[in-house]
């Protein structure tokens, strides 16, 4: 194998590593299709060495939308994957692990292509690390939203023909494959992807890496921040030496002195020109002292956090935090970073976990900052763009309190909550109506010109559970409630008229007719006002109103003298023409509002007549509204 085609293999390696680490969370079926993927594992030690061992098939969308299948080899070493898109946009990755090490490939079907045959070679790791040697040490030196980002590309060749791996349980006096002091203040690092497993392992200062490294030449990439001042001292010291060190920065903003570094002119990067700084090479134990001044980083001043938006669901383990950020640029052009400075950052809480993100644009670079942050770089059109991110934070069953600070002023933030049963209390931003979905209901919260650093806390805590009593009790309890206001209400009148008038006793059936008016009344309110879903307000309030009319009729048993059955139609042609209750106006026979007000005259329901004040019919219960239309 040639030394050009190991460094690819160790490349798509290295990425395999990567993408089948994060695969092993749970993951949907990769995209359908009339595809077809035959993966070969090949194996010096020859087919038996690869029979029944695990393929991992890993899908990347274009919305980013990840995919997983599993596999086993038979007898020969293959595996077969049916029924998968072919298009050209979606990235595949194959991979599987051997002792611990994952070999691997990707690639995309070409179009049209309804078949790929995927051959992957494997083989056990070496753990000696004796044909692992040094090659350059690259250094890229930016400024953060907090800190001073270090990036390390460390160049190691394998001249070996197998893996060099050192496993856990071996690397007790192993020598690593790669061995360095980093900085005093350097924080905890991190890898392309969140690959590194525990091929890194770190104490204090002192870093180790052992690998897998595979044959041929090999980059291993990792980086950390430290501490961003007006003027910083970084000192590392290279164990195994290095053949030698460029030190990358951006072209304004940062400068570097070291004693051993000299000038080598510009190098375009991704996120734009850099100075080159090289020294020669450094023998094992050597260290590399850097100081470094940094100049403030200020946002454009096109540049607004115009409108932030968070909706917010607590449960019983954790709170999901989704956010939705809208970025204003007033001016004319495009604004992407010049120094090397973000744009903006966009600080997360200290607790937030798997954190993901997105931009409208793949041109927009953001990424996660050493501080936690996540910092925008560009490039940001004219106009407004929306950066969308998600994360969870633990919780527990004490009340939880929230807290967000905002890098620079934000204009508006809105913040909603689901309501599943929990309390709002925020002495920064100011409820608001309650907004309904399709299926969920959100409490509002609003707040106006949030400033940088300002710290914006929401109380959340869980409202008391009821003990599972059932809907029928609910609805009593709702009705004893409404006939306690009445009875309230009414005593006053009562007692009046006693005074005045021997006391007539309304019938019970009345009574509890009259508190579940009310208590229909009350259901609606709570209905408009978010409390209670529709499925149970349609629910409830069917049943409260069945039972009005139950009791309705009831009354009339009681009360009405007998007589011969008289139809509705009967009854308005023997009848007087009706008077109108509300004005005195006479009307004709046969109407159903008074021509002068525009009150009703009989139910809409069963054409009942009604009574002055009446808000209910009395024969079936409907619901008269105060400005129900004429009918045509």
């Amino acid at each position: 194998m040639n030394a050009a085609l190991r460094s690819a293999v160790a490349g798509a390696a290295v990425l395999a590593f990567a993408l089948i680490a994060q695969a092993q969370e749970s993951a949907p079926e990769p995209p359908t299709g009339e595809a077809r993927i035959e993966v070969t594992l090949v194996h010096d030690g020859g087919a038996e060495a690869v029979a029944g061992v695990e393929v991992i098939l890993y899908s990347l969308s274009p919305s980013g939308d990840p995919g997983l299948r599993r596999e086993r080899t038979d007898a020969e070493g293959r595996a077969a994957f049916d029924g998968l898109s072919n298009d050209p946009d979606v990235v595949y990755l194959v991979g599987t692990r051997i002792a611990g090490v994952p070999f691997g490939t990707r690639f995309a079907f070409e179009r049209d292509e309804q078949s790929r045959a995927v051959e992957i070679q494997v083989s056990d790791p070496n753990a000696d690390a004796s044909a692992v040697a040094p090659g350059e040490t690259r250094l890229r030196l930016e400024p953060g939203c907090s800190d001073l980002r270090v990036h390390h590309t460390h160049a190691l060749h394998n001249r070996s023909e197998r893996v060099v791996y050192v496993a856990p349980a071996l690397r007790g006096e192993a020598i690593p494959l790669l061995e360095l002091d980093l900085p005093e203040s350097a924080s905890p690092i991190e890898t392309p992807l969140g690959a590194g497993g525990d091929s890194f392992e770190r104490n204090g200062r002192n870093l180790r890496f052992w690998g897998p490294l595979y044959p041929g030449v090999q980059e291993i990439e990792f980086g950390y921040g430290v501490p961003l001042l007006p003027s910083t001292e970084l000192e590392m010291r290279f164990l195994q030496g290095t053949e030698r060190v460029s030190v990358f920065t951006p072209s304004g903003g940062i400068e570097i002195i070291g004693e051993t570094l000299r000038s080598d002119g510009e190098l375009p990067l991704p996120s734009g020109p850099h100075r080159v700084q090289r020294s020669g090479a450094l023998a094992p134990g050597a260290s590399l002292a850097l100081a470094v001044s940094a100049d403030a980083s200020v946002a454009p001043a096109d540049l607004q956090l115009a409108e932030s938006r968070l909706w917010l669901e607590l449960d019983d383990a954790a709170l999901d935090v989704n956010e939705q950020h809208q970025v204003s640029n007033d001016g004319p052009e495009a604004i992407q970073s010049s120094t090397g400075s973000p744009l903006l950052c966009l600080p997360l809480p200290p607790e937030a976990a798997d954190v993901r993100f997105g931009t409208p644009s793949p041109d927009l670079a953001i990424t996660r900052d050493p501080s936690g942050a996540l910092a925008v770089y560009g490039p940001l059109p004219p106009g407004e763009s929306t950066l969308s991110l998600r994360y969870r934070m633990p919780a527990s069953d004490q009340p939880f309190a929230f807290q967000r600070t905002f890098a620079t002023e934000v204009q508006l933030l809105t913040v909603l909550v689901a309501d599943t049963g929990i309390a709002l209390h925020s002495e920064r931003l100011h409820p608001r109506r309650p907004v309904r979905t399709e299926d969920r209901a959100y409490l509002h919260l609003e707040g106006f010109a949030i400033g940088a650093e300002e710290v914006v806390e929401l109380d959340l805590e869980r409202l008391p559970r009821s003990g599972g009593v059932p809907r029928i009790a609910s609805i009593g309890f709702v009705v004893a409630v409404a006939f306690a206001s009445v009875f309230f209400l009414a005593a006053p009148l009562r007692g009046s008229a006693a005074s005045e008038a021997p006391a007539v006793r309304e019938p019970a059936q009345a009574i509890e007719r009259q508190a579940l008016y009310h208590a229909i009344e009350a259901l609606d309110e709570d209905f408009e006002t978010g409390k209670i879903s529709q499925a149970d307000h349609a629910q409830m309030r069917e049943e409260m109103r069945a039972r009005a009319v139950l009791l309705l009729q009831s009354e009339r048993a009681e009360t009405a003298p007998p007589a011969d059955p008289v139809t509705p139609a009967q009854a308005r042609q023997d009848a007087p023409a009706p008077v109108c209750a509300a004005c005195g106006a006479p009307s004709q026979s046969g109407d159903r509002f008074c021509a002068q007000c525009g009150a009703p005259l009989s139910c809409p329901g069963c054409d009942a007549p009604l009574r002055a004040g009446d808000r209910f019919c009395s024969r079936c219960g409907h619901a008269l509204a105060a400005s129900e239309p004429p009918s045509a």
